[in-house]
């Protein structure tokens, strides 16, 4: 399954540019940038925050951030089920 991580590192990486950049351009702290690749949401204050950074990242990375975002929801009520269980 493609994660939101994955799908938004594969991308900035196949348009060679640094987390550094992003982070200076969308105006977010580099580790927020860093915790969105590596599904370490809990690093992040703010199920809203995450969703802003997530569509920040991907409308710059020129993605669909309605399709970044579907995939977010996915994993997070994925990871709640399990947890429920």
């Amino acid at each position: 399954m493609d994660t939101p991580g994955k799908l938004l590192k594969a991308e900035r990486d196949k348009q060679q540019k640094s987390l550094n950049e992003l982070a200076n351009a969308l105006r977010i702290r580099y580790d927020y940038l860093e915790a969105i690749e590596g599904e370490n949401y809990g690093l992040i204050p703010g199920d809203v925050f995450i969703k802003g950074y997530i569509r920040a990242y991907a409308d710059h990375l020129g993605l669909n951030s309605n399709h970044v975002l579907r995939l977010y929801k996915k994993q997070v009520a994925k990871v709640s089920s399990a947890e429920s269980k």
